[in-house]
């Protein structure tokens, strides 16, 4: 009887002759889908990784406890958008009968671009404010802070704000192309991957004033706010929606 030879060269030429043609053969039928899923929702792409953080926020507190919540809807780093007369976006986490305060200052100038009272919101949730409302226009290559303030109307009632970056950039040709052949959640898309991160926003925003109840498009919104670290806004938002079914 022949034993075979055990050696460590027997086992590479077994190793080589049948083990690897296998796992070859099961590499090729792996489906293709596993190798690369495109993303459910858009990505958004930061114009520059490593980029400052420029949003803030914060407050003093008063003798209320449990004060409300306010958020821009912004970056941790300056965000971009191509259009002179962008809508802002900002957050509160309950309705407030107070009025508060917006303003918009570029970063080498003194005095502020735009400062307006904003009215007391009834409900709670995102809140848009349109430049173009206020006959304001952004300059290209300016870096702009804007900011909500919210101080309360009793005495010792406390003061919150919150604050972020954005800076208005000549659209890009072949962006520009793209959007020329897209509508809907497609514009999204495109915008998010420019990292032109208001144009994202205000395009998905848009299409959730024309279908309020597309959970597809809340979850598409969503989807943006947690990938600039606004995860705390959105367990609110999808909070508010659970208490209302």
């Amino acid at each position: 009887m022949n034993i075979p030879d055990v050696t460590g060269d027997w086992i590479a030429r077994y190793v080589s002759g049948w083990l690897i043609p296998v796992m070859t053969v099961a590499v090729l039928v792996m489906p293709v889908s596993w190798a690369e899923e495109a993303p459910e929702y858009p990505v958004y792409k930061p114009p520059c990784r490593g980029a400052p953080v420029t949003r803030t926020g914060g407050g003093t507190r008063g003798i209320r406890e449990n004060l409300p919540s306010i958020q821009v809807l912004v970056p941790e780093h300056t965000g971009h958008t191509a259009q002179a007369q962008p809508e802002l976006f900002w957050y509160v986490s309950e309705p407030l009968p107070e009025s508060l305060e917006f303003s918009l200052m570029a970063e080498t100038d003194d005095e502020p671009l735009l400062e307006v009272r904003l009215d007391g919101v009834s409900r709670a949730g995102i809140q848009p404010v349109a430049l173009a409302d206020y006959d304001v226009s952004l300059e290209k290559g300016v870096p702009y802070r804007f900011t909500v303030i919210m101080q309360g109307t009793e005495p010792l009632a406390g003061v919150l704000f919150s604050s972020g970056m954005i800076r208005r950039i000549e659209l890009p040709a072949d962006v520009g192309k793209a959007l020329q052949d897209t509508v809907g959640e497609d514009r999204v898309a495109v915008y998010a991957a420019a990292g032109l991160w208001y144009d994202a926003l205000d395009s998905v925003s848009a299409l959730i004033e024309t279908e309020p109840d597309n959970p597809r498009l809340q979850e598409l919104r969503w989807s943006l706010l947690r990938q600039v670290g606004l995860d705390n806004v959105v367990l609110r938002l999808q909070g508010a929606i659970t208490e209302t079914r």
